[in-house]
């Protein structure tokens, strides 16, 4: 977690003093310029979410991400409030740029561990809903996505450059902002062997990664009917095999000698390797998974068995 502290009297020495001036890539030109000294300086006032501005705490440079809310539900009625929070910039130097994230705690899973069609947000309430990197590289954390527990949105960008001509340094915060309205996190939609993939990685360790794999891969249940008119409903089933995380459903059933046909129909919901071979008494079809980076649904909805019992 990018978030460091100069002490008391190495930032005396350096007595940044700083200027912050705002920019919104969607509109462009300037929205506004102020400097801040020692003591902290004017707030800008909006009504934006998530707001970065520039605060001055016990003598320490920080800056502060504005309040917003995280929408859910079916028709994004539910809101729950993200307050603000604060991140110490004060080791940051001319010429680092700095990226700004949400990190806000999520619950996708049941107390049974089940997948949940819709979220709970439950805020930080003992540390920020935010972090704060630097980028080394332009390729640097271009390709970050939520996990399964974290929602991790870009804020904003910002540019710390030294003032010229300043004696003992003095620095220039340039924020672009860049989330400026609410985040909405729809609920999932259960078809029927829906397959829903996650990754468990943090964002800090996606910084160069290009192809994220998906380590939570979950089936939910859905109804079938078999030959023999033998029907029910599987239950959700979360994969866990180490690289292929496969679903098929699993048709078995006895072929009876004396008629020629099949009996002891039978269905399971099961995961593993993509490459399952069928017998004359087992047939495995193929619903969905995930291989490292990509997702397939092959099939989804109410299944009917296109096997014959003779």
């Amino acid at each position: 977690m990018a978030q460091h502290t100069l002490s008391t009297s190495s930032y005396r020495a350096t007595r940044s003093l700083v200027r912050s001036s705002r920019t919104n890539p969607l509109r462009g030109g300037k929205q506004a310029s102020r400097r801040i000294g020692a003591q902290g300086g004017k707030a800008v006032i909006t009504d934006n979410p998530w707001t970065i501005t520039t605060e001055i705490i016990d003598e320490v440079q920080h800056i502060r991400i504005g309040s917003g809310n995280v929408y859910t539900g079916e028709e994004l009625e539910t809101a729950t409030r993200v307050t603000s929070g604060v991140l110490d910039v004060s080791e940051y130097v001319d010429g680092d740029k700095l990226l700004v994230y949400t990190d806000i705690p999520i619950s996708r899973l049941d107390t049974e561990l089940k997948l949940v069609t819709t979220p709970s947000v439950v805020p930080s309430t003992s540390s920020p809903n935010f972090r704060v990197f630097k980028q080394d590289s332009v390729d640097d954390y271009n390709n970050t996505k939520n996990t399964i527990d974290r929602i991790y949105s870009r804020v904003g960008e910002i540019e710390v450059k030294a003032i010229e001509g300043t004696s003992p340094v003095e620095l220039e915060y340039i924020i672009t902002q860049i989330l400026d309205e609410h985040i909405k996190l729809p609920s999932l939609e259960f078809k029927g062997f829906s397959v829903f993939a996650y990754i468990n990685t943090d964002i800090e360790d996606q910084k160069k990664i290009t192809n994220t794999q998906y380590t939570a891969v979950y089936c939910t249940g859905g109804t079938y009917i078999l030959p023999d008119n033998t029907s029910g409903r599987l239950e959700q089933l979360k994969a866990t095999d180490l690289f292929s995380k496969y679903f098929f459903i699993h048709v078995s059933s006895t072929p009876n000698a004396t008629t020629g046909g099949y009996d002891n129909w039978s269905a399971e919901l099961v995961s593993g390797n993509y490459f399952y071979d069928s017998t004359e008494s087992d047939s495995y079809y193929p619903i969905g998974g995930a291989f490292g980076p990509f997702f397939y649904q092959d099939f989804e909805g109410s299944f009917l068995s296109p096997a014959r019992i003779w």
